[in-house]
């Protein structure tokens, strides 16, 4: 008995070991980024081309392949913010309907709908040819939506409607690759993986009702959802 138990630790102790040294590599990444930010100067001066231009480990999921970590003078990444139903690059506060938005800075208390209800990360959907230009499919602004299904090709469909910050619906049959229809996904089988404003780790799946899906994206709109 002792001896399966002595091989079973040999066995295990190096795949701790690793896993202890991926999270300090992490940690000292992290930190090594934050040394090279200088937050008296904004994302596009030079002053930051440095930062901007690092990739970080932690920000790439293993499933997916790339041939590359940066585009130009920018870092990429696979994992992206929740707008929730709301335009992916709106700095109109009508449209704040999830949890990040353009400048926005949205408050624990503002999360009416629940911090473990709400989704604050996703994974993004990108499009192969597209891995290596400086959008990264909609790279810039770093968020997607719940206009759209996971892990779906964007095109035309009536099932997928975009409400405009006025009211105004704009028809899925009008659906195009743009920060209206930007939508999340993964090289996952099934679904992808999102986190709570409260930090927890969720894998959605992909055939989730849309009407749940879209309530676990808006952060304050009353519909309470649960995740599946």
């Amino acid at each position: 008995m002792i001896a399966i138990i002595g091989v079973l630790v040999g066995l295990l102790l190096p795949a701790v070991q690793q896993a202890r040294e991926a999270a300090r590599r992490s940690s000292c990444e992290a930190g090594t980024l934050y040394d090279l930010w200088d937050l008296n100067y904004g994302y596009d001066n030079s002053q930051n081309h440095p930062a901007r231009a690092k990739p970080l480990d932690g920000y790439f999921c293993p499933s997916k392949p790339r041939n590359s970590r940066t585009s130009g003078n920018q870092a990429v990444g696979d994992y992206v913010f929740s707008a929730g139903t709301g335009h992916c690059n709106a700095a109109d506060t009508r449209y704040w309907r999830g949890v990040f938005h353009q400048n926005s800075s949205i408050k624990f208390r503002e999360v009416t709908d629940g911090l473990s209800n709400t989704i604050a990360v996703g994974e993004k959907c990108t499009e192969w040819a597209s891995l290596n230009s400086p959008q990264y499919r909609w790279g810039w602004h770093t968020s997607r939506n719940m206009c759209y299904a996971m892990n779906k090709e964007v095109v035309p469909d009536a099932a997928y409607p975009h409400v405009d910050q006025n009211g105004t619906v704009v028809p899925g049959t009008s659906a195009v690759w743009n920060d209206r229809w930007a939508n999340f996904g993964s090289e996952h089988p099934g679904g992808a993986q999102f986190i709570a404003a409260d930090g927890s780790g969720h894998f959605v799946a992909e055939n989730i009702d849309m009407n749940v899906y879209r309530n676990l994206g808006d952060k304050s709109d009353g519909n309470i959802a649960a995740f599946p």
